[in-house]
């Protein structure tokens, strides 16, 4: 019930509106990296943005993606989790190019990096912290930014609802002391088995 008000009223959000309000913040980006790197700098990913990552690449979809360290362990022994997350190598995304300050998926890069530093709270505009912040930025870019902030949030609702759907049916239990060395990841498309292979968990 809750997931249908807030899909309703994630679809009766203006973009024309919401782009006067990104305009009035100001944003351009600065190329620095920052939210590319670092601790924080982890993406959860959709199937389909990770299709588009792979159709862009031609690489597996394994090479694209890992499951998220955050999930819960059954009594079985397996690491239950929910969607996908960004590959990283070393203290950031596996796709930033720290030497030229540029995205090596641009065209095909997730919906976040895509409206980021600007995200929508339900249907109020929220902003991350970035250097970027206050500069100007024309009409068309400001719309841009609006049109897919609210295509991704309803993207957010939809597959949420498809993921929580998948995530139950088990029973949780601490960490045992031998894990059977299978994670499942809980999407909107299914549950996918695949080898524990992230030392964290």
């Amino acid at each position: 019930m809750q997931e249908m008000i807030d899909l309703k009223r994630a679809s009766g959000i203006s973009v024309e509106a919401l782009a006067e309000r990104i305009k009035a913040i100001g944003f351009r980006c600065q190329r620095c990296g920052d939210c590319c790197s670092g601790p924080d700098a982890e993406v959860l990913v959709f199937p389909s943005e990770v299709r588009r990552i792979v159709s862009h690449t031609n690489q597996p979809w394994q090479e694209v993606v890992e499951p998220p360290a955050t999930g819960v362990w059954d009594r079985e022994g397996n690491f239950h989790t929910l969607e996908w997350m960004l590959r990283r190598r070393g203290n950031g995304c596996a796709y930033y190019d720290a030497a030229s300050g540029s995205c090596r998926i641009y065209p095909a890069r997730p919906d976040i990096c895509r409206t980021y530093p600007f995200y929508l709270d339900g249907d109020e505009l929220r902003v991350s912290e970035c250097r970027g912040l206050g500069m100007e930025m024309d009409d068309n870019e400001a719309l841009q930014i609006a049109q897919e902030l609210k295509r991704r949030l309803i993207s957010e609702i939809l597959e949420e609802r498809g993921a929580r759907s998948r995530f139950s049916g088990f029973a949780a239990a601490d960490r045992p002391e031998r894990p059977t060395g299978v994670c499942i990841v809980h999407d909107g498309e299914g549950a996918h088995r695949l080898p524990l292979g992230r030392g964290e968990h």
